[in-house]
């Protein structure tokens, strides 16, 4: 590093730098693996090298340049089909804090939570991880936004939930109106799934709480 050229720049000028080498055009997704507590690599996107490829170049590019690899770029927590269960949730969500330490999980951009596809047989999952994450002490500990997402399908019709646990009211509402303007469109009582009522019920709760 010494030697290089760029230790010769102002350290402002070196970061616009790292911040247009470091920045991806989309979000980076990972895999949580909770029978090894280990994350995937992030993935190339198309044309571009590893995300993290400039911090392997030296010692002080890592150190220089590692935090603010976080605080540009959002991060998707992602789960095997048969690893996605509310304990999982949680386990992630701390162990990326650990992983990745203390000033780099402050200087996280925002950071999603993906629980996939569910029937409406298993919104009680979205139940769950919800309530989960409002209490746990690694997702408090993030003071960025902190996002639970998931596909839900009822009757062949798709619902994206994103829910917003630093604003989950306002997140909420939203959501909810998507999924009575859903549900109402497949022409169907909401009695035939018990799961369906029960998330209904629940984000109504959500939205309503002070």
């Amino acid at each position: 590093m010494e030697a290089s050229p760029l230790a010769r720049l102002p350290p402002e000028l070196r970061n616009r730098i790292y911040e247009f080498a470091l920045s991806q055009p989309s979000p980076l997704a990972t895999t949580w693996q909770p029978e090894v507590k280990k994350f995937t690599a992030f993935p190339p996107l198309a044309g571009r090298p590893s995300p993290l490829a400039l911090t392997t170049t030296c010692r002080q590019v890592r150190i220089e340049c590692l935090q603010l690899f976080y605080a540009v770029n959002d991060i998707v927590i992602g789960f095997e089909k048969h690893t996605c269960e509310t304990k999982h949730v949680c386990s992630s969500l701390e162990t990326m804090a650990e992983l990745i330490g203390p000033a780099n999980t402050a200087a996280l951009h925002s950071l999603a939570v993906t629980l996939g596809k569910l029937e409406a047989c298993s919104y009680r999952r979205l139940l769950l991880a919800v309530n989960a994450l409002r209490s746990s002490k690694a997702a408090a500990s993030v003071t960025a936004p902190v996002f639970l997402r998931a596909m839900c399908v009822h009757r062949m019709k798709v619902t994206f939930v994103r829910l917003d646990m630093q604003d989950l009211k306002a997140s909420c509402v939203a959501v909810l109106e998507e999924v009575r303007r859903r549900v109402q469109s497949t022409r169907c009582s909401w009695a035939e799934s018990d799961d369906l009522w029960l998330l209904i019920g629940k984000l109504e709760d959500l939205a309503t709480e002070s």
